[in-house]
């Protein structure tokens, strides 16, 4: 996991486009997501452990329950490179990744949003 910020991740990321992930890092505005293509079997050639995977991911390109693959490290090493190499890129992403964290994910939007349902099951009730 690179994660180049030290307090809060208000920085463009770079995620596996699987499950939820795509929701939250939408691919070059705020971030990059890399489609896995890797079989897990190459994760112990990689240095990793196969214990903590998970049996099945949500592919949303293919809106599918899967088994799941790995990112391909050179994918991860290209976008890393292209962040790296493009400040204005790297700039407008972390601009983008603030405006999402102070817009769509703000926690005070949740609670409203909860409040609306207690309020709307409130009126049909009566």
């Amino acid at each position: 996991m690179i994660l180049p910020s030290t307090r809060k991740v208000l920085s463009p990321v770079i995620v596996a486009a699987v499950d939820g992930l795509p929701e939250v890092v939408t691919h070059n505005k705020n971030g990059f997501c890399i489609a896995p293509s890797l079989p897990v079997e190459q994760y112990a050639q990689l240095g990793g452990s196969n214990d903590q995977l998970p049996e099945y991911v949500y592919n949303p390109k293919t809106d599918k329950i899967e088994a799941p693959k790995l990112v391909d490290p050179m994918a991860l090493a290209d976008k890393i490179q292209v962040l790296c190499s493009q400040p204005t890129l790297y700039e407008r992403m972390s601009q983008a990744a603030i405006k999402s964290a102070q817009t769509e994910f703000y926690f005070g939007n949740y609670i409203n949003h909860f409040y609306g349902i207690l309020l709307d099951d409130q009126v049909f009730l009566t």
